[in-house]
């Protein structure tokens, strides 16, 4: 698992691998208009990050070095990558290449597949304060 530089804020899970914060929330959780601002600026930058992600995209690219790309993307933006230790995921990036025979077949995420002509999934999240 690669390490998040010092200086970029962290989820509590970065550290234990589980959301304490997520487990003690109880119902509607209210957001006021800085939170909401807040929300805006990390979607922007997880829009930002998975459009340089997805151009990278080409035959042969494997989801290590895709995963490589969201990080350092990430990091330049002084975000944590969300998926990074959420209940232990070592990636920073949830990539499946997806296979199709007589069924859509999704490959585990952790294994070092190459992209070779077929269609790719991604989902990037990012953390800001």
């Amino acid at each position: 698992m690669m390490k998040v530089p010092d200086h970029i804020p962290k989820p509590d899970y970065a550290i234990t691998g589980h959301s304490k914060s997520e487990a003690e929330t109880n119902g509607i959780e209210y957001k006021s208009p800085r939170d909401i601002q807040g929300m805006r600026a990390a979607c922007r930058v997880g829009r930002e990050v998975l459009d340089i992600a997805g151009s990278a995209v080409r035959p042969g690219i494997t989801t290590d070095e895709i995963d490589k790309i969201v990080f350092e993307e990430c990091v330049k933006r002084n975000a944590y990558p969300s998926p990074l230790n959420y209940y232990f995921f070592p990636k920073s990036v949830c990539t499946y290449f997806f296979v199709f025979y007589f069924d859509l077949i999704s490959i585990v995420p952790s294994m070092k597949w190459s992209a070779t002509a077929f269609p790719i999934l991604a989902s990037c999240k990012a953390v800001i304060s």
